[in-house]
């Protein structure tokens, strides 16, 4: 289906033979328009663009000879084999996934539905095939249940075509907090992290790690939040929010984020000192 709608257009760009104000010219890849490390064909945008020029010259050219126009046939028979011929496949998956945890593998097809894709990793090796459906992909579920840190994954065609995909196995990230008190009207927070090395905000130089602690009113359900990012994968940090309403009790949690995964820990409730205040004219309490 796909292979011949594009066919269908090249034929109707090259003998065509309405005006030129009727018919546009615009020939033009976009830039996002690229196979990724695919050798299966040797075609380049510009030599389709001077065919097809080519071609609507002679068919607007009344003086073309019938062996330019039977050359340029030729040619459409040609491109027509070609686009017949497409072959490619590309893999892709999480960059950084949790050893354990299932995750899912796309193999993309090139013009080609309801083909057959086979899915490999460096754990298992073939994992399983999947058909493409009619956007090409094909889908399946994996996991690297024993390794730990580089793990390879592939999605391969009949034809031998093959592609590859390095991804980071890894751990979740861990948090605690180890204490949280009143001081000062403020809630503050002893919090030790760890985030693993395999991770995206330590292999990521432009990833930090972050870190949240968060305060939410058991009277009212309004929240305040303090974070901070770190380039430090495992510390003790000490993290303070204001409240939002006052005083009354607050139920106390902190979330570390690697980048890719996050973890959260709950504290329980602490009571601040003081009479309690709305966090907006139109609160009410819960």
């Amino acid at each position: 289906m796909f292979k011949k709608s594009i066919l269908s257009s090249v034929i109707f760009i090259s003998l065509a033979t309405c005006s030129q104000n009727a018919f546009s010219r615009t020939y033009e890849m976009p830039d996002n328009c690229e196979l990724d490390g695919n050798t299966a064909y040797d075609f380049s945008i510009s030599n389709l663009e001077e065919q097809i020029q080519f071609g609507y010259d002679i068919y607007n050219d009344p003086s073309a000879s019938s062996g330019d126009i039977s050359a340029h046939q030729g040619w459409i028979e040609q491109i027509s084999e070609l686009i017949n011929s497409f072959d490619s496949v590309k893999v892709s998956a999480p960059k950084h996934v949790l050893r354990g945890q299932t995750f899912r593998a796309k193999g993309e097809a090139f013009l080609d539905p309801y083909v057959n894709i086979k899915f490999s990793n460096s754990e298992k090796g073939y994992v399983g095939t999947d058909k493409t459906n009619l956007e090409t992909n094909a889908y399946k579920n994996m996991s690297f249940s024993n390794t730990y840190g580089i793990g390879l994954v592939w999605a391969h065609r009949a034809s031998g075509l093959c592609s590859s995909q390095q991804v980071w196995v890894q751990f979740s990230p861990d948090i605690t907090i180890n204490s949280a008190s009143d001081s000062s009207g403020a809630i503050s927070a002893s919090i030790s992290y760890d985030v693993d090395k395999y991770s995206k905000a330590a292999k990521n130089p432009s990833t930090n790690v972050r870190v949240e602690l968060k305060a939410t009113s058991e009277i009212y359900g309004s929240v305040s939040t303090k974070y901070i990012y770190s380039s430090i994968l495992d510390n003790n940090i000490n993290l303070s929010v204001f409240p939002s309403a006052g005083g009354g009790p607050y139920l106390v949690q902190a979330t570390v984020s690697d980048g890719t995964y996050s973890k959260s820990y709950t504290y329980g409730t602490i009571f601040i000192s003081g009479p309690s205040s709305p966090p907006c004219q139109s609160c009410q309490p819960l």
